[in-house]
């Protein structure tokens, strides 16, 4: 297990120095191969090893909006809501077309009580990504449960 644990470890190290060029291409291929590393589903919960690697992706890229949504993520399943709310938030702001920022930070939301933030926040992810169920799903519970 450690040494696929560990693969995976290469595998995003060498996500986040491909294409160390300026060139645009190379840009949107690391965002690409970031994006699908953070925003994947660890099996195993190792928070403090995934929270080091998306601290390591922010640092090398402030910018990089997956990186925040990665982190968001990780605190959620911490049930660090505010922390969450806040990475969520650095993301939309960075690229306010990421529909899993605003369907995320809209669970988050909800742990907190804030019906009418997650709501929002639902609705923006559907408007953005009408394919995406999470949103969906989650805003169904919601309205469930409100009546």
């Amino acid at each position: 297990m450690k040494r696929v644990f560990s693969l995976c470890v290469l595998n995003f190290y060498g996500c986040i120095f491909l294409g160390n060029g300026s060139s645009p291409r190379s840009q949107q291929s690391r965002n690409r191969c970031l994006h699908q590393r953070l925003l994947k589903p660890s099996k195993r919960k190792t928070f403090p090893t995934q929270s080091s690697i998306i601290n390591k992706a922010i640092e090398l890229d402030a910018k990089m909006a997956t990186a925040y949504i990665g982190r968001g993520i990780v605190a959620n399943n911490q049930n660090k809501y505010p922390e969450a709310i806040a990475d969520f938030t650095k993301a939309i702001t960075l690229d306010p077309k990421l529909a899993d920022a605003y369907a995320n930070r809209g669970i988050s939301s909800l742990k907190l009580n804030k019906s009418p933030e997650a709501l929002a926040d639902f609705n923006k992810a559907i408007e953005i990504d009408p394919k995406m169920s999470s949103p969906l799903v989650n805003r169904g519970i919601h309205i469930l449960r409100a009546e």
